[in-house]
């Protein structure tokens, strides 16, 4: 009997990446509960460590040595992960409310999402940088960084706040300023000044550590401002009540936390500031379902916003959601009394504070780099392992299909049209639909069908549906309706349904884009999620373009970059970086439409789509069907981000191996070289193809580009030569 995975019974939503969540993915791919589906929700896929950034600011390590890579943590953990930021949680029906994407349920769900400084009593806060959230602050520097080093004058610096954060951002500043400007031989200096609104200087530690911290800005002629209000903030300057004014080149802010004001309009249980209230458990104090750790989580009484708490509740949150089906009771989390900070001074010294205690030194720095580099180590996924369960076998067959009930649910949530030519469809369903096709028109007909591939189902729909285009496309048609084949995870009924609903949102939001009818499908369950449609379109048949077409002079001309096969087979390995996947996502989603219509009107000769038989393998299905010989220049393959490098270091999808065999009957050994393997990769929802005249190949790759095809290139060239058959060329540039 087949063995396959335990169907899901609870739905665990982690909503941020923060210092717990980490913890919590790291023990789920070390063990994982039967019948818990993860699901984490992160607008930043790199999440930063606190600890060490003080030290990236001063330019003591490289970004990924500071960075959590949540991308192949969630995979280690078996966890879904959707890139998007959390705008609201709606509690009657249970789902997490998102910007970007259809909300996501939750049976629990757990908030580290961090804090941001308290921004809306400053006005013109916008002229300024916020120390968190940390990847705006990052982004935002690197583009100022350049235009304060290039000026030919004192640089004004100015930090808004004295506590930990803004006296580490101003010493750590001040030591990377100060080795670019000695770096460009830079004879100007800075002016960096630190404003509080206290009577002092880090006032939640003790005068020992004041002390020697004051004493760390003199030495680096930082001057603190006590007692200073800023309200006002232009761009040039910053201001405060009785006409006090800085001169500032660039402004940072690091005041007291606040909260997302969007957490106010959830009915959740909040401190005076905006925080989720929580009891000794992680739990908010006024739904059990809710959880919430790190600077997002309010307690009773207060303790201090700081990475240290947030790392030590990260086991607790853990042990508490391993158990979540369980009849234990949540973990409980007992905070320390005291808590040891490290805090940087910028040039590898730290001083370390613990209650009246305080010590610095070079030392303290080793200490500190030791612990934190330590924490890092943990999150590698080499030492984490998957001991996923099987569980007891579900029918097959018929058996298989997802309930009526289920059915009846999520399609009733999505709108059909009632348009004169579907006579028969959802919105009045049978055995089968029934359309009447246009008059004089050639009917057009494909089917693509995908297991998935990536761990977001409404992705799924959406790159699954604009790939099942293509092929219409591809043939000078538009396509008309479509019908779904959807195989759903083993699940309760409640979990079904949202797999349902997230992929046909998707799968509607790309019909819709493209006006195709979604006209009914088939559903069941199986041991993973699939999703694919059969297209229906129409064309004239005086405009339908084929691949047999190709004429001598032609130019060929490719819409898209190649790569995904690479990219999506290094990713499962944890071999990718996010970027990367987001990138080769992106062209998934790019419509065909506008590229065929393009190749259509500019009279292309010959045009095919390239999928998973890779560019050599469609091309070869051209040159055979035109009696052909093509030429094409591997120095002009479009190719996306890390794919040619993911290639030279072995990663292959599956099928490559098979295309690059199959590719022998078209091409010779002078397709050898290891840039070549580009040609075999394997495309999912790849682009055109098309022949055009060569005298129009410029103004075609123009009208490309302008039509969002912003990688159109020619890459070959009809020549003559042995029918059937491809060769390296070059093309003029």
């Amino acid at each position: 009997m087949m063995k396959q995975l335990h169907s899901v019974e609870h739905d665990l939503v982690l909503v941020g990446g923060g210092h717990s969540h980490v913890e919590v993915l790291r023990q789920f791919a070390m063990r994982r509960p039967e019948g818990v589906r993860l699901t984490l929700i992160s607008q930043d896929i790199e999440t930063p460590y606190s600890g060490m950034l003080p030290g990236y600011l001063a330019g003591h390590y490289r970004f990924e040595e500071c960075h959590v890579d949540l991308s192949p943590l969630a995979m280690a953990a078996g966890a879904r992960l959707y890139q998007s930021r959390a705008v609201g949680l709606d509690l009657s029906t249970g789902r997490v409310l998102c910007a970007d994407r259809p909300a996501v349920a939750f049976d629990t769900v757990s908030f580290d999402i961090g804090s941001t400084p308290a921004l809306a009593m400053i006005k013109g806060h916008d002229h300024a940088l916020a120390v968190k959230p940390v990847h705006a602050l990052l982004d935002q520097w690197h583009r100022v960084e350049p235009d304060l080093l290039a000026l030919d004058r004192e640089i004004e610096l100015v930090i808004v706040g004295g506590g930990t954060g803004g006296v580490e951002v101003a010493l750590c500043l001040h030591h990377r300023l100060s080795a670019a400007l000695e770096k460009a031989q830079n004879p100007h200096r800075m002016n960096i000044h630190v404003i509080t609104d206290k009577a002092d200087i880090l006032t939640n530690h003790s005068a020992s550590v004041r002390r020697r911290l004051r004493a760390a800005l003199r030495r680096k002629n930082i001057r603190v401002h006590t007692g200073q209000v800023v309200d006002c903030i232009s761009q040039n300057a910053v201001h405060g009540p009785d006409g006090f004014r800085l001169r500032a080149d660039a402004k940072i802010i690091a005041t007291h936390a606040s909260a997302p004001g969007w957490l106010r309009d959830t009915g959740l249980a909040l401190d005076d500031a905006g925080f989720i209230r929580v009891n000794t458990r992680l739990q908010s104090v006024s739904d059990q379902r809710i959880f919430a750790a790190g600077d997002i989580a309010s307690f009773d009484p207060p303790l201090a916003k700081n990475g240290v708490y947030a790392v030590r509740q990260g086991p607790v949150l853990a042990e508490t959601m391993l158990n979540i089906q369980g009849t234990k009771p949540p973990a409980v989390f007992s905070p320390q009394k005291r808590t040891l900070a490290l805090i940087s001074t910028g040039d590898r010294n730290a001083i370390a504070s613990y209650g009246p205690l305080a010590v610095e030194g070079a030392w303290v720095w080793r200490v500190k780099d030791w612990i934190d580099r330590r924490w890092m180590d943990k999150y590698g996924v080499s030492n984490m392992g998957d001991t996923a369960e099987m569980s007891p076998m579900r029918c097959g067959g018929c058996g298989a299909k997802v309930s009526a009930d289920v059915l009846g649910q999520v399609l009733s949530e999505f709108q059909t049209d009632d348009d004169d030519d579907i006579l028969i469809g959802l919105s009045a369903p049978d055995d089968a639909a029934v359309t009447r096709p246009p008059v004089g028109k050639l009917a057009v007909q494909t089917v693509d069908h995908f297991r998935t591939f990536i761990d977001d189902p409404y992705l799924l729909g959406r790159i699954a549906s604009t790939h099942a285009l293509s092929d219409i496309y591809a043939m000078g048609a538009e396509p008309s309706t479509a019908l779904g084949l959807v195989t759903l995870p083993f699940a309760k009924e409640a979990a079904l349904a949202e797999d349902l609903r997230q992929v046909l949102r998707g799968a509607l939001e790309t019909l819709r884009d493209a006006d195709v009818r979604l006209l009914g499908g088939h559903t069941g369950e199986g041991q993973e999620l699939s999703f694919g449609l059969s297209v229906t379109g129409y064309a004239d048949e005086t405009r339908l373009m084929t691949k047999s077409g190709l004429r001598d002079g032609d130019v060929l001309i490719l819409t898209k970059p190649l790569g995904t096969g690479a990219l999506l087979a290094g990713w499962m390995q944890g071999r990718v970086r996010h970027d990367d996947l987001q990138a080769a996502i992106a062209s998934m989603l790019v419509s065909n439409g506008k590229a065929a219509h393009v190749f259509a009107t500019h009279a292309a000769s010959a045009c095919t789509d390239v999928t998973g038989f890779g560019l050599l393998g469609h091309l070869g299905e051209m040159v055979v069907a035109s009696d052909a010989h093509v030429a094409i220049d591997p120095q002009r393959l479009p190719i996306l981000p890390g794919a040619a490098t993911i290639l030279r270091e072995g990663v292959q999808s599956t099928l490559h191996p098979g295309n690059r065999e199959a590719a022998g009957r078209y091409i010779g050994h002078d397709f050898n070289d290891e840039d070549a393997e580009i040609l075999f990769d394997p495309q999912t929802s790849g682009g055109l193809l098309g022949a055009v005249p060569g005298p129009s190949a410029q103004r075609v790759i123009d009208a490309l580009r302008q039509g969002g095809a912003i990688h159109a290139t020619a890459i070959g060239y009809v020549t003559p030569g042995k029918p059937g058959r491809i060769s390296p060329g070059r093309l003029p540039r």
